[in-house]
């Protein structure tokens, strides 16, 4: 299973599901990062957003930590941004360096939801 992103900056990111045992370690780090994250006032409608500013404090943690961007990586290698696997270089020109934040949320967003009860999935995106 694959989907295709257009990015505000017109970037295209296309993402490929991880098999289930690595979606499953990767939803495993999630969960160990979430037990240090202060998330009163958070609104799982906020989740499906490509809006990170709700989830600032969720996703900062993430970012500063380097376990979880080692266990984003599978995910990551599997994904392409305009057509090029994504690699350590992909983001070093200024045009694409903006994206990286975003993509790395897309790509951990789209291998997460999977492992959601259909009952949460429901909250999350109450248009479906």
């Amino acid at each position: 299973m694959n989907t295709t992103i257009t990015l505000q900056s017109g970037a295209k990111l296309e993402i490929t599901m991880l098999s289930v045992e690595a979606g499953f370690k990767l939803s495993q780090s999630v969960l160990r990062e979430m037990k240090d994250v202060d998330i009163s006032g958070f609104n799982l409608n906020d989740i499906m957003s490509s809006d990170l500013t709700p989830l600032k404090n969720i996703v900062c943690h993430f970012i500063a930590s380097d376990q979880m961007l080692s266990d984003l990586r599978p995910a990551l290698d599997r994904a392409l941004y305009n057509g090029q696997k994504i690699s350590n270089d992909t983001f070093e020109s200024l045009e694409s360096r903006s994206d990286y934040i975003i993509v790395l949320w897309e790509v951990l967003k789209y291998n997460l939801m999977p492992f959601l009860p259909k009952s949460v999935l429901g909250l999350l995106n109450p248009s479906k």
